[in-house]
């Protein structure tokens, strides 16, 4: 096919500069804004931990144990939750230590604290969030320690919260704990109240339990017991998959990588093709045009203008709307899924507008194609992701100690109980999110960018950039994994369809766990 002329635009290159600029500027903004955020790792840790205890409340009557509970909550899950709140309790007071160093440094610079300054309210908002977070994970702490026999760890925890909140729901909660495992007892007016109120699923039933055992309640404790069988029961289904599937797809994902690498090792000595390879695209425009539409479509107006600079006017808008018939979360939901939506619009808009004049494109472009071997492409590669990214997560978990920020979204999905709400979070993550980034990422630039490198640099860059557009530090090297993967699907099946079936598979795993995880925060 004969190359065409690349349609003239006037000012390319001041254009180019001042969107480098501007991009520039606002990535990096964003991406030092997030150092100092908390990740949503803490919290999946404290909601599977949370699931691990109401789990092991699980009997089998007229049997010592359950094998699957035996396998899934281990010999001593009391003694591995109290193990696992010390990193928690570690990062949570790191996390404050560094909130309040920079309202310090804010304060400094403007002479006084002003709350209604965009940059101290976020980070006071923060503080409060995280101060609660370590005053709930200290009263757990210290359950636990009394649970395993260390009374005097726990009433140091419990005496702690009084000294440092002597007027806060968890200082009258720890006094309630303190007396309930003083020796001797020390009964409170309105302690069954102040632990329900207060503490939730296992913390809260353990609490009780010991606050009926000292009040000679049997009737109480007889509904406790059945209450907290039954929450074991449909526990451990949701601990299982939320362990189990992680665990085969890891499995499932080494024995696909292993495959093809002794595939690869085995085509190589024969001198044949390279199942590795990632072959070039016939890419019509050059790298101005790629940059605009990078630069220009996906940063500029689909980040800034519209999510940045119409999202709170569509946020308005909605909860205008919504405002007597939807809970805040379920318009929040519905906001989240037409900014995103909207954005994706106008940026395979103006992708269509730069590209419209270099067409017809050669025939593996912007591919989708229902025959061939798409589908088991799409999972295969989901299972191959697992175990490169869970090794990638482990190692990025020690370099940001839960720090670096996370997907507001990840964070939205946990904490939600609307159902209505969590459906327009699984068609934006789950569809909506595929589908456009896919088209975008895999589609435009990774398949642009092999004009300019080979296939693999080009998987590789375009996966970076993937990575940096989510504007969070710590989802970089866990999402360019993930990217990296997505591109070689992409670049050996040659069809969107495999990427998007993939994409579509992990962001749908990732919210079905978080959604498990929740409820036991919600418990």
């Amino acid at each position: 096919m004969p190359s065409k002329m690349p349609p003239k635009l006037a000012f390319k290159r001041p254009l180019l500069f001042l969107l480098s600029l501007v991009v520039g500027v606002f990535v990096v903004a964003s991406l030092v804004q997030s150092f100092n955020q908390p990740q949503v790792q803490d919290r999946l840790a404290i909601a599977q931990t949370y699931l691990t205890l109401q789990a092991s409340e699980f009997e089998v009557p007229g049997q010592e144990s359950d094998f699957l509970a035996q396998q899934l909550l281990g010999k001593d899950p009391y003694a591995a939750a109290l193990k696992q709140y010390e990193p928690l309790l570690q990062s949570t007071e790191a996390s404050l230590d560094s909130i309040a160093s920079q309202l310090q440094t804010l304060d400094t610079r403007t002479n006084t604290a002003n709350p209604t300054n965009p940059a101290q309210a976020t980070l006071i908002g923060q503080q409060q969030k995280q101060r609660q977070l370590l005053q709930e994970l200290q009263l757990e702490a210290g359950i636990l320690n009394a649970i395993e026999g260390n009374a005097p760890n726990a009433q140091t925890i419990w005496q702690s919260i009084q000294t440092d909140n002597p007027d806060s729901n968890a200082a009258a909660t720890a006094a309630v704990l303190s007396g309930n495992w003083s020796d001797p007892a020390r009964l409170l007016p309105d302690a069954e109240l102040i632990l329900k109120r207060n503490l939730r699923g296992w913390f809260r039933d353990e609490s009780l339990e010991r606050l009926y055992t000292l009040e000679q309640r049997q009737a109480g404790l007889d509904e406790l017991a059945q209450v907290r069988q039954e929450r074991a029961e449909a526990t451990l289904g949701k601990l299982a998959f939320v362990v189990l599937l992680p665990i085969f797809s890891a499995i499932a994902g080494s024995g696909i990588i292993l495959t093809l690498l002794i595939q690869t090792w085995r085509r190589r000595r024969q001198g044949q093709s390279n199942p590795l390879t990632v072959e070039r695209w016939e890419v019509p425009w050059d790298a101005s045009w790629l940059a605009i539409g990078l630069l220009g479509g996906f940063f500029f107006i689909g980040q800034i203008v519209i999510s940045a600079g119409l999202g709170g006017i569509v946020f308005a808008v909605v909860n205008a709307a919504l405002e007597t018939i939807a809970s805040p979360i379920r318009s929040q939901a519905i906001g989240v899924f037409c900014i995103y939506n909207l954005m994706a619009a106008g940026v395979l808009g103006f992708l269509y507008l730069c590209l419209r004049s270099f067409g017809p494109l050669p025939k593996d472009w912007f591919r989708f194609n229902l025959t061939g071997r798409w589908f088991l492409w799409g999972l295969g590669g989901y299972f191959a992701a697992y175990p490169l990214v869970l090794l990638v997560s482990l190692l990025n978990q020690q370099i940001w100690d839960g720090q670096g920020g996370s997907n507001p979204l990840l964070t939205l999905a946990l904490e939600n109980q609307d159902n209505v709400a969590l459906i327009f979070f699984f068609v934006t993550a789950a569809i909506a999110a595929p589908i456009f980034e896919e088209i975008f990422f895999r589609g435009f630039l990774m398949a642009s960018l092999t004009r300019f490198m080979p296939g693999w640099g080009a998987v590789l860059l375009s996966a970076f950039i993937f990575a940096a557009a989510h504007l969070s530090l710590s989802e970089i090297l866990p999402l360019m994994t993930l990217g990296s993967v997505l591109g070689f699907v992409y670049g050996r099946s040659r069809n969107l369809l495999a990427s998007m079936l993939l994409h579509g598979l992990w962001n749908s795993g990732t919210l079905v766990s978080l959604l498990l995880l929740g409820s036991a925060l919600r418990s």
